[in-house]
């Protein structure tokens, strides 16, 4: 897991750059690459309003053709394999239960979270690459919605294009680990020293892969740092984070935005 995780943030590193230029010129003071040592870039570049404007413009139109606020996000009905080898009377009680339960889901998406949070990847689209996870929540707010920074990310595809790897990388206080995973396993120490020094910054790796066998879903595992130790594991059904892409090309991981295809104009 570890080699893996390593080989796609190597991996990451040319698309680095480019999305880098991208965000310097339409979404200024952004940190795809962490800036100068560590510091958020000052928008030295921008002479002209139009491509920040148009960037932010870009992603309110996307979120309403795609989730209009207030509507349904989507209808479940019977998929057209089912409908054939079902018969008619049974395939109206399917669906049937199907509405119901579209109707049971709609409301989660009607909340503050869902419209932020793809509101947030929609701007990371126009450069090419966003990220909506969600987040199991409390009894009164169940499910929560985050946007994962790109900055923060590192994708992977198999042969066929398809995401068989999510790894989240971002640095957290020492206290802020062991709130976030109490019944974890950390390193040896590792709760002393976060009892002694709680500021103290430590890389965290939150990963989510693909098990290599056939219909075996997914898993979430936490580690910190350079070590090997797994602190947390889940698994899932099927892939728990989505990663939309914009116009990807085959075989690559990553998508290039409308921002990438009209950098050329708004440099010059």
């Amino acid at each position: 897991l570890k080699k893996h995780v390593d080989n796609a943030w190597s991996a990451r590193a040319p698309w680095t750059t480019i999305y880098q230029e991208a965000y310097d010129y339409a979404i200024p003071m952004r940190r795809p690459s962490g800036g100068i040592n560590g510091r958020v870039r000052q928008p030295d570049r921008l002479f002209d309003m139009t491509a920040p404007m148009s960037a932010m413009y870009f992603a309110g139109n996307l979120q309403r053709d795609l989730f209009p606020a207030g509507q349904p996000t989507f209808e479940l009905e019977t998929g057209p394999i089912a409908a054939m080898v079902m018969p008619k009377e049974d395939r109206q009680a399917f669906d049937r239960e199907l509405a119901r339960t579209s109707s049971f889901i709609h409301p989660f998406f009607l909340s503050g979270d869902w419209d932020t949070a793809i509101h947030e990847a929609c701007v990371d689209l126009a450069v090419g690459t966003g990220c909506v996870l969600p987040v199991k929540g409390t009894p009164n707010n169940p499910i929560l919605f985050a946007c994962l920074p790109f900055d923060q990310l590192a994708v992977s595809v198999d042969a066929y294009g398809r995401v068989n790897l999510v790894s989240w990388r971002q640095e957290l206080e020492a206290d802020q680990i062991v709130a976030a995973w109490p019944d974890g396993k950390f390193p040896d120490q590792f709760r002393e020293k976060a009892k002694a020094k709680p500021s103290d910054k430590h890389t965290v790796y939150q990963d989510w892969f693909a098990d290599r066998r056939p219909g075996a879903g997914w898993h979430f595992t936490v580690r910190i740092g350079e070590h090997r130790e797994i602190v947390e594991h889940e698994r899932y059904r099927t892939q728990p984070i989505a990663v939309p892409r914009y116009y990807r090309v085959p075989g690559e991981a990553y998508g290039r935005g409308v921002i990438l295809t009209a950098l050329p104009s708004i440099k010059t």
